[in-house]
């Protein structure tokens, strides 16, 4: 390994020491011992140079501040591009460095490492450094992560009011009847959201589901027919959680899962002439998975379009009310057991209220 060249004032400053020790040597012994001040005479000037020189070396190796210009500056062993690196100093970074370049590079030293980093890194104009970073708290611990300020809610309560369709099939009763007229029905209902993050709330929904229509009985043996009333109805009631999964303008999108019961499943069937109805009726476990597509008319109202998909069937019932003259519900004069069916598509469109 070749040895570092020591600079000049050192190496001047060896040859002085070099020269005084020298001198002292010859006129110690060569002059007459009463000639001490003729000795200190001709040695003065070397004293005197000697002097000089070391009072100027500190100056040879004193250190300026400096602060790191470009990101991410390589700090290396030596002064040469090809020399190993030793760090990176980011952008900002406090540093020392000797008082003159080397072959372009100074002498740095931080407070994690020292080394050579180039000149075109470093800027000497203190009075453009970025301010010190400030020192933490004593007994706070070091975070690896930033922490996300997150903004204030705007607001804490939402209020929807809905109405729609919902394309349900109840087959067995489509059976029974030899109809499809009661497929598919309308719903109404509200929905009472609190938010209690950035992006979560928590659901309230109450809603009414029917479909009813008017028909006629099957011809008995003499032909005749009488009118027949057929209602099929359920009123869910549900909570769950909604998350809000993100906004481009003034459209936002939200996603939600609800799980309630369908208070009053009902199936009914009443020959209007007599007013004595037969009833099919059930409290089944009803879930619904749901969209918003939200239009902001407003900062506290906006518009919405509610996509989703139903689950609500009962098992298969018997009539819990028995009416007269109900016989195309009957098979060999025994009631049909017949399951409820509201599971399906919804499609809803409301309006909601922000506070």
């Amino acid at each position: 390994m070749q040895a570092r060249r020591q600079p000049k004032a050192i190496q001047t400053a060896k040859l002085c020491l070099h020269y005084v020790y020298k001198e002292e040597i010859t006129y110690k012994f060569e002059p007459p011992r009463g000639d001490r001040l003729l000795t200190l005479q001709k040695l003065m000037p070397s004293i005197l140079a000697l002097t000089a020189l070391l009072v100027s070396v500190p100056s040879a190796y004193a250190f300026k501040a400096a602060f790191v210009q470009s990101d991410n500056a390589v700090m290396r062993q030596s002064a040469s591009d090809a020399a190993p690196p030793v760090t990176a100093l980011s952008k900002g970074t406090r540093v020392n460095t000797s008082d003159n370049p080397t072959a372009g590079y100074y002498r740095v030293r931080s407070a994690k490492a020292t080394g050579w980093v180039k000149d075109s890194d470093l800027s000497f104009d203190m009075s453009s450094a970025p301010a010190p970073m400030p020192a933490k708290a004593p007994g706070a611990p070091a975070s690896r992560k930033r922490a996300r300020k997150e903004a204030p809610l705007d607001y804490t309560w939402e209020l929807e009011v809905f109405g729609g369709f919902d394309l349900w099939t109840p087959s067995d009763i489509n059976s029974l009847i030899q109809s499809t007229s009661l497929n598919t029905g309308g719903g109404f209902g509200a929905e009472l959201g609190y938010r209690f993050s950035r992006n979560w709330l928590w659901l309230f929904r109450i809603e009414h589901l029917s479909k009813s229509v008017t028909g006629t009985s099957a011809p008995d043996q003499n032909g005749n027919t009488v009118p027949v009333a057929l209602d099929l109805s359920s009123t869910p009631l549900m909570t769950g959680l909604q998350y809000h999964l993100g906004d481009s303008g003034s459209w936002s999108f939200d996603g939600a899962f609800l799980i309630g019961m369908g208070l009053g499943t009902s199936f009914t069937a009443d020959e209007s002439s007599l007013g004595n109805p037969t009833k099919y009726g059930a409290t089944p476990v009803t879930e619904l998975i749901k969209f918003d597509l939200n239009y902001k008319m407003s900062d506290s109202f906006w518009a919405f379009f509610e996509p989703g998909y139903r689950i609500l069937s009962t098992a298969q019932l018997t009539p819990s009310t028995v009416g007269s003259t109900t016989g195309f519900l009957q098979t060999n004069g025994a009631f049909t057991p017949i399951a409820l069916s509201f599971s399906g598509l919804v499609l809803n469109f409301g309006a909601r209220l922000n506070f």
